[in-house]
């Protein structure tokens, strides 16, 4: 039951399946049908809750789906006089969920004034509830506690961590199914969205399955982007002050990369030469493979991958898509480590290269990223966020949503990263 218009009699607003109707009171107890919306787009299992959210006087309608998003419908006047109708968006809260079957309820939890949102939401690890608070704008804000939550883009979050914006700390660049990427600068103490109109990367669409990575690959102090997609190529997007500049085939030095299926890039000094090479993983299930492309003074050139003999297999799971890769000499013994994602158990792989090129991998207690379950399609991003000697980890998943965790000293070297001894005592703490 609510109040939807201005009278003294309650009204019903009534979700099933995928539509909502509300239905407004009368004087003599009955209910009629005034206004109804139908939500496409695999949007059902519906749980609407009434307050005014703009704070214009009029109430409005906050709805949770099962895919965890949410919807701000408000009643429109329609052109037939004897009719009126609610007109729904995603556009409020687009970048905000909660894995899935979302359930808001809205209110001045913190009497500023302005509406927050608590919304109760199952991922894959548990149900719990996330607090969303908005500042003086309107602007939606994840709780401060917890740097990432909420953020939810839909489906299969591959999350990079690098300086964009110059600052002295590291930014979340994140792709998501939709082939979107999205950008979450560091900001005292938190990330924040500059996803609207005027951010950096919203006019980026590689069609389906971006994966970012970044790398200075022009050498001008500028980090550059480069995405794959799901169709198995790789687009360049050369950094600059305050914006990104799109490159054309005869400008994109990885044009040439065409695997056919999702691949998502790394970058990592692989030969000791000093300049970063692309290395990445493709294919399916059995068939996922790793691919090694050297930088010989700014062209890519083919060869054997380094780490072609480690076995991707178990990695795929049962989920067809590519294993996010990252390079980093953890241990500090000056070969690279491998850290990477594994649907077959939901869980953070850590393989530690020895002398001889081979990798450990390192289970139970010697694994310094066991955090237990992250989620189907994990895919990590290690690095040292704030440059405080604090390593963290930024963990998406397939269900969209972003994790951080927390982990013992480490020492930052550019655009990679580097951590210190930590050994069987090192743990993971989620934020």
């Amino acid at each position: 039951m609510a109040w939807w218009n201005e009278d003294e009699y309650p009204d019903l607003v009534l979700a099933h399946a995928c539509q909502v109707d509300i239905f407004l009171g009368s004087a003599d107890g009955s209910l009629h049908l005034a206004y109804s919306h139908y939500f496409d787009g695999g949007a059902c299992s519906l749980v609407p809750t009434v307050w005014d959210w703009d704070s214009d006087g009029k109430p409005e309608l906050i709805v949770g789906d099962e895919q965890g998003k949410l919807h701000l419908c408000k009643s429109m006047i329609s052109r037939r006089p004897s009719r009126e109708r609610l007109q729904c968006s995603k556009e409020e809260f687009k970048i905000l969920g909660v894995g899935s079957d979302a359930s808001p309820a809205a209110c001045d939890w913190d009497k500023d004034g302005v509406p927050d949102l608590m919304v109760y939401g199952r991922s894959e690890l548990l149900v719990e509830p996330h607090w969303f608070r908005r500042n003086e704008s309107g602007v939606a804000l994840m709780n401060p506690a917890h740097p990432l939550d909420g953020f939810d883009l839909g489906a299969n979050a591959v999350p990079t961590l690098v300086d964009w914006d110059l600052d002295g700390d590291l930014d979340l660049i994140v792709g998501s199914d939709d082939g979107r990427v999205w950008y979450f600068p560091w900001h005292n103490g938190s990330f924040h969205s500059m996803n609207g109109w005027d951010g950096p990367f919203v006019q980026i669409d590689v069609g389906s399955k971006a994966a970012p990575a970044t790398v200075d690959w022009d050498l001008d102090g500028y980090p550059d982007l480069v995405v794959g997609n799901g169709k198995g190529s790789l687009a360049f997007f050369r950094g600059g002050p305050g914006k990104i500049y799109p490159a054309g085939v005869e400008e994109n030095p990885f044009y040439f990369i065409q695997t056919g299926l999702q691949v998502a890039p790394a970058f990592a000094d692989m030969d000791g030469d000093d300049d970063f090479d692309l290395v990445f993983s493709s294919g399916q299930f059995d068939n996922a493979g790793t691919f090694y492309f050297a930088n010989h003074n700014g062209e890519l050139v083919p060869e054997p991958s380094p780490i072609q003999h480690v076995d991707l297999s178990p990695l795929a799971g049962y989920v067809q898509v590519p294993t996010c890769l990252q390079l980093v000499d953890f241990d500090g013994d000056g070969d690279l480590d491998l850290l990477t994602g594994s649907s077959y158990d939901a869980t953070a792989w850590f393989l530690e290269q020895f002398e001889d090129g081979t990798f450990y991998h390192a289970q139970g207690a010697s694994n310094p990223f066991a955090a237990g379950m992250i989620g189907l399609s994990p895919c990590p991003a290690l690095g040292d966020i704030e440059f405080d000697g604090v390593g963290d980890l930024v963990v998406g998943n397939g269900q969209g949503m972003l994790l951080m965790f927390q982990h013992q000293p480490m020492q930052h070297l550019g655009l990679g990263t580097k951590m210190e001894d930590l050994g069987q005592k090192s743990s993971l703490q989620l934020l």
